[in-house]
């Protein structure tokens, strides 16, 4: 899994259909604006707008593959975090503080994300196959098979001819 995975699961707002999201401590999250990706130093998204509970924040959203990578990248030191209203997370394992000590409200959105969206993601991830549809040749027809491959025959043909029917037109067949 990549963070830039969740970055897109969170512009997107790729969330199971009709689920309340919430933070870890059970707070009801609404999300208005989900931000600017910035792509730059600092918070992920800029200006995003979110309600928790029944109050409306308007601030930067942070994402990480685990909570605890705020503190790998030292965000609690740097000032430019501060201004976080939200940490979206895959998985929380720690909880986040500022560099005041306030606790920075978590969602933990793994138990969001559809088993589709997942699928999806792997499919593209993955170690691609030789030919993207190889597994699927065997349910090729036989008279299908052998028209395509009459049909790319024809095709080669022809680009191989034209450019001698271009020569011959610029020379005038001489």
């Amino acid at each position: 899994m990549r963070e830039s995975f969740l970055h897109y699961v969170w512009y997107h707002q790729l969330f199971i259909k009709g689920k309340q999201l919430y933070t870890v401590d059970a707070e009801s999250v609404r999300i208005v604006r989900v931000g600017t990706f910035t792509g730059l130093e600092g918070p992920d998204f800029f200006n995003a707008q979110i309600y928790l509970g029944q109050q409306l924040w308007a601030g930067n959203v942070e994402i990480h593959l685990n909570s605890s990578d705020w503190y790998a990248h030292q965000h609690e030191r740097d000032v430019r975090y501060d201004s976080v209203i939200l940490h979206v997370v895959w998985e929380n394992d720690t909880p986040v503080l500022r560099s005041n000590g306030s606790q920075i409200p978590t969602i933990e959105i793994r138990d969001y994300v559809s088993e589709e969206v997942l699928a999806n993601y792997q499919k593209l991830v993955l170690p691609k196959q030789y030919l993207f549809c190889e597994d699927r040749l065997l349910s090729v027809g036989e008279m299908t098979w052998l028209q395509w491959k009459e049909r790319l025959f024809f095709e080669r043909l022809e680009d191989k001819i034209n450019p001698i029917y271009e020569m011959l037109a610029k020379t005038k067949n001489h």
